[in-house]
């Protein structure tokens, strides 16, 4: 009983009777509390998996829309390469997801159907982002959602601008890279700056995931997000994410190499 009454009031006090940087600790120290205790409060977990079954089942009408809107730009077989390029290891997977994607444009495309074709492709865009509007509404505790026509105009130009972002941030990095390389070694300073130029070119797509985490964090819940606490929760969330993804790569190629019968493994930490 005791706990729980110091969890409950009096460990809130602690600051107040603290000055200086044991106060800045304390409040960081409740902070960390208090995310903590939301966290299984908001059943955050549950809403992830829920959130991660409905994106592998979104996967390919997402991708057939994505693939659409850079074929209206001319940027179709570039965003394929970059897409192939984040994961040589899952080529394969990949190449059976765009033969996917392109069946459904497709069916899409041509037939009777076309236009429930069209309809049921949109539909499974909006659906997913609005789940993750809904969880993200649930973390920030909005209790309203947008309507369908904010819905609508949002999530299309997400659609349409995302595809182009990851196409440009990658012919971006690749431009910078060789361009700084090849002015330093015309200057004879490649021997001196060649490893933080690799150092910089590697850095720049980490910084794109944090600078998307942040963006979605000001862009996805129903409400007004200063930039100054999205900011900190994206590079937080980046590079967990980055992290993540470090740990089920090196995961999914240590069992591919061991034994191809148990390859399939690799799956597992993607569910």
């Amino acid at each position: 009983m005791n706990l729980h009454k110091f969890l409950e009031n009096d460990i809130w006090q602690l600051p107040a009777k603290a000055k200086g940087l044991p106060r800045q600790l304390l409040e960081g120290l409740l902070a960390v509390f208090v995310a903590g205790r939301d966290f299984i409060e908001d059943k955050a977990p549950l809403r992830a998996s829920a959130l991660t079954y409905y994106t592998v089942l979104s996967v390919v009408p997402v991708l057939a829309m994505v693939f659409a809107v850079a074929k209206g730009f001319g940027f179709e077989e570039t965003l394929r390469e970059r897409i192939m390029s984040t994961s040589e290891q899952n080529r394969e997977v990949l190449l059976y997801l765009f033969q996917f994607a392109e069946n459904a444009l497709a069916n899409v495309q041509g037939g009777l159907i076309a236009g429930i074709g069209v309809i049921m492709l949109l539909y499974s865009v909006v659906r997913m982002l609005s789940l993750i509007e809904e969880s993200f509404n649930a973390v920030w505790m909005v209790g309203k959602a947008r309507s369908w026509l904010r819905k609508f105009t949002d999530y299309t130009a997400i659609a349409i601008f995302a595809p182009i972002i990851i196409i440009f941030s990658g012919s971006a990095t690749v431009f910078l890279g060789s361009n700084l390389e090849e002015f330093a070694r015309q200057w004879g300073w490649y021997d001196t700056v060649g490893g933080l130029l690799t150092f910089i070119t590697g850095g720049i797509p980490i910084l794109l995931v944090l600078g998307l985490f942040a963006a979605l964090y000001m862009i996805m819940p129903n409400t007004r997000v200063k930039p100054m606490a999205a900011i900190p929760a994206g590079i937080i969330a980046g590079l967990l994410y980055v992290g993540v993804e470090w740990v089920y790569v090196s995961f999914q190629i240590g069992v591919s190499n061991y034994n191809g019968i148990y390859g399939s493994f690799a799956a597992l930490p993607l569910f």
